[in-house]
C-alpha cells in the first residue's frame, strides 16, 4: 500500500531545508545502491551511506563509483574497505555495477567527508565522500539479509 502524499498543504515557493553532512569521519552502513549512466555514457553506481553512530546518526550522503578500465584500482580499494571481494567473470561495466551494488548493501565502512570544489575552478564547494576505510572490527562481518539467520540449518523454513 502506498504512503499518503499530497502537495495541497505546501506553501508556494517552499524549498525545504538540507544540511550537508559536516566535514569529518563517520561510521556508516551502505543502505542503497543505484546503477546509472552519466551524460557521457559512463556506467556509474550511486552508493548511499547512512551514519550509524554519534550525534549525526541517521544522516545520509552519497558517493558515485564509475566503472571504466582506468578506475578499476580505485574501485578495488573501495570494495576492499567494505570487505567485499570483487566478483569474477564480469564482462561489462553495466554487469559490474549491478553485481557490485548488490554486494555492497548492508556493509559497514568508515567514510571521510571533505569539501570538494566542483567544477574545478568554479569556487563552489560541496561536501563529498573523499575516502572509504574499513569499519571498526565489530561491524566488519558480512551483512545478513532480512529474514535470514546468520547460521544453522534451513530446517525451520516452512516449504
Amino acid at each position: 500500500m502506498s504512503e499518503a502524499f499530497t502537495f495541497d498543504d505546501v506553501e508556494p515557493g517552499a524549498t525545504g531545508d538540507f544540511d550537508e553532512l559536516p566535514t569529518g569521519t563517520y561510521v556508516c552502513v551502505i543502505d542503497d545502491t543505484v546503477p546509472g549512466v552519466t551524460s557521457t555514457d559512463k556506467t556509474n553506481l550511486r552508493v548511499q551511506f547512512k551514519v550509524v553512530a554519534g550525534d549525526l546518526k541517521g544522516r545520509t550522503i552519497s558517493d558515485w563509483l564509475y566503472f571504466t578500465a582506468a578506475s578499476a584500482p580505485f574501485l578495488l580499494s573501495r570494495l576492499t574497505a567494505a570487505g567485499v571481494d570483487p566478483p569474477k567473470g564480469i564482462k561489462t561495466a553495466d554487469e559490474a555495477a549491478a553485481k557490485v551494488g548488490a554486494l555492497l548493501i548492508g556493509r559497514h565502512v568508515e567514510i571521510v567527508v571533505r569539501p570538494d570544489e566542483y567544477p574545478k575552478g568554479s569556487g563552489e564547494f560541496n561536501q563529498r565522500v573523499k575516502a572509504w576505510k574499513p569499519a571498526p572490527e565489530a561491524l566488519r562481518s558480512a551483512p545478513v539479509a532480512a529474514g535470514v539467520s546468520a547460521g544453522g540449518t534451513d530446517d525451520d523454513i516452512p516449504f
